[in-house]
């Protein structure tokens, strides 16, 4: 679990980073924030923990060598001696500005954070926080001018959270440490910091063991059974809704098992399990034979595994569990339909 709610603000600084594309260059401050001010530090340390919470998991990366990940190393030299804080946080925007090269990507200030006290898995640690605030608020000031008021546009932090955040947090150095990464939006223009600048990949863990294992099912069931068996809809609403079971009624997962239990027939379960390591292999994604479910994942993932009968524009039937009580059928007429067996209505 991750808890930041007794973090501390160490150090923080602005800079500012333009498109390289179009040669906006960028501003680099020579001094950190003043934190001495009780207000401004609790305002920073609220706007550089708000974005964060336990979920997906990523390590830093590099196709030949995890020192050649220069994010990597530039954090790692910011955990060792904190006394380089400032001047490294100046490396860490000129190698951001050299990632800024998609003609979507706006000019914004590049902030970097050193927080202390951090709780994650039951340990405290030191972790950096980075943020390119590319879209601002715009506020009224109010100023008192003789009788009356006069008013100030001023633009500001965002209220919301930042376009594009990462924490990472000083633990599992040799795997590139445990990064989490917030976007506010999904599209070629923000490939730039989670592919170019950061470069992480999942984490081998047993939220993202959880998490991938459940995409792959869905997508097995929604997209590929259909397409190698007869599989009707109700078919593979009831295959959802027993791996659904699974993980909601398990601590442990075991793939050979998980795969008897949904899918029961051999020719499927083959399929599957062919399905399940390719999928992983082409997207890149951890996988395990075994390992302990986590209920964040399972939560996570039971929003997005819903059982929705769409008929026509007339019906929609969200259908939760036993498959034996929905029946379909043609009348004499050739119109199809549906009946639905229950004891209580509400």
């Amino acid at each position: 679990m991750l808890d930041l709610s007794a973090a501390r603000l160490e150090a923080a600084v602005f800079h500012l980073v333009g498109n390289k594309n179009q040669e906006d260059g960028y501003f680099l401050s020579k001094e950190s924030l003043w934190l001495q001010q009780n207000d401004v530090s609790s305002f920073l340390r609220s706007y550089a923990t708000k974005p964060f919470s336990y979920g997906d998991t990523q390590n830093f990366s590099h196709s030949s060598s995890l020192e050649m990940n220069e994010t990597y190393v530039f954090c790692k030299r910011i955990f060792e001696n904190n006394e380089v804080f400032l001047e490294t946080s100046c490396e860490l925007a000129k190698h951001l500005y050299e990632q800024c090269t998609h003609p979507q990507i706006k000019s914004g200030e590049f902030l970097v954070c050193l927080l202390s006290g951090c709780h994650f898995e039951n340990k405290e640690l030191n972790a950096i926080a980075m943020f390119k605030i590319e879209h601002k608020d715009v506020f009224m000031r109010l100023l008192q001018v003789g009788d009356g008021f006069d008013t100030q546009l001023i633009e500001g932090l965002p209220q919301a959270k930042p376009d594009k955040s990462c924490l990472i947090l000083e633990t599992d150095e040799e795997k590139g440490y445990a990064v989490l990464v917030t976007e506010s939006k999904k599209g070629a223009d923000v490939q730039y910091w989670r592919d170019h600048f950061l470069q992480v990949k999942p984490a081998s863990d047993n939220f993202n063991f959880t998490n991938t294992i459940l995409k792959v099912t869905k997508d097995f069931v929604t997209r590929e059974m259909p397409e190698e068996f007869t599989v009707s809809k109700t078919d593979s609403f009831d295959l959802l809704t027993r791996s659904m079971d699974y993980f909601k009624t398990n601590d442990q997962f075991d793939k050979k098992d998980f795969a008897e239990t949904v899918f029961k027939d051999d020719r499927v379960i083959d399929s599957f399990m062919k399905y399940e390591e390719d999928f992983c292999k082409y997207n890149e994604l951890p996988s395990a034979e075994i390992f302990e479910i986590n209920n964040q994942a399972v939560k996570k993932q039971s929003r997005v595994y819903k059982s929705i009968l769409k008929l026509d524009r007339n019906f929609h039937i969200y259908i939760h569990g036993n498959r034996d009580l929905i029946e379909k059928g043609t009348d004499e007429d050739g119109r199809k339909f549906y009946k639905i067996y229950f004891e209580n209505e509400e």
